[in-house]
C-alpha cells in the first residue's frame, strides 16, 4: 500500500470515527460531508471538510484532522501544505468555525473553535516560539510542513477541549460547540 493509501485510509477512519460526535450536535443527526460531494474541492480548502447546522439554529464548518497516533502530545498545526510551491497550510487557509484533531489509537478527539486557534497562532505570533517542522510521518508528493505545539499548552490557551469517542452507539458528549 502506497503512503497516500495509507494517508486516505487513516483520514477515512478518522472521518469515520468523529462523526457521531458532530451528529450529536446536528439538527436530525444530519451533516454534509465535503469530501462526499467531487464539485467541493476547492471550496474545502477554506470551508474545512463537514457542515452542519446545530441543534440551537447555527450552521458550523468543521475542520477535520487526525493521526493513527498520538506519539508526542502535540497537535501539527499546518503551516505549509505545500512549501516548495508555496502553499500555505490549514492554519492561514481555513475559514472553517470549529478544528476538530483526533488521534486513533486513543479515540480521542480535540476540538476548538478555528478563530481563537488562527488569533493565539497568527495574530498573536504565538506559534512563532515552536519549531517549524517538515512532515515525515508518511513519505508525500507534498513539502508539508507545521509546528507541532503540545496539546496541554492549546488545552490552556485557546481553550481546546478533549473528548472521548467511544465505540458506535455510544452517548457523546453535546458541549462540542460552546
Amino acid at each position: 500500500m502506497s503512503s497516500f493509501d495509507v494517508t486516505c485510509e487513516i483520514g477515512d477512519r478518522v472521518v469515520e470515527m468523529v462523526a457521531p460526535l458532530l451528529r450529536a450536535r446536528a439538527v436530525d443527526g444530519h451533516v454534509t460531508f465535503l469530501s462526499d460531494d467531487p464539485t467541493t474541492s476547492d471550496k474545502q480548502r477554506y470551508l474545512g471538510d463537514a457542515v452542519l447546522t446545530t441543534t440551537d439554529g447555527r450552521i458550523i464548518t468543521v475542520e477535520i484532522k487526525g493521526e493513527q497516533e498520538n506519539k508526542h502530545g502535540n497537535l501539527f498545526l499546518e503551516t505549509w501544505s505545500n512549501r516548495q510551491k508555496l502553499i500555505r497550510g490549514w492554519l492561514e487557509t481555513s475559514r472553517c468555525n470549529v478544528l476538530v484533531y483526533s488521534f486513533l489509537d486513543e479515540r480521542t478527539a480535540y476540538t476548538c473553535f478555528m478563530s481563537r486557534l488562527q488569533g493565539w497562532a497568527l495574530k498573536e505570533g504565538h506559534v512563532g516560539r515552536y519549531p517549524e517542522r517538515k512532515q515525515q510521518a508518511y513519505e508525500q508528493h507534498n513539502d508539508t510542513w507545521g509546528r507541532p505545539v503540545p496539546i496541554a499548552h492549546l488545552r490552556k490557551t485557546v481553550g481546546l477541549k478533549r473528548f472521548e469517542l467511544g465505540a458506535e452507539g455510544d452517548e457523546v458528549q453535546r458541549e462540542m460547540f460552546g
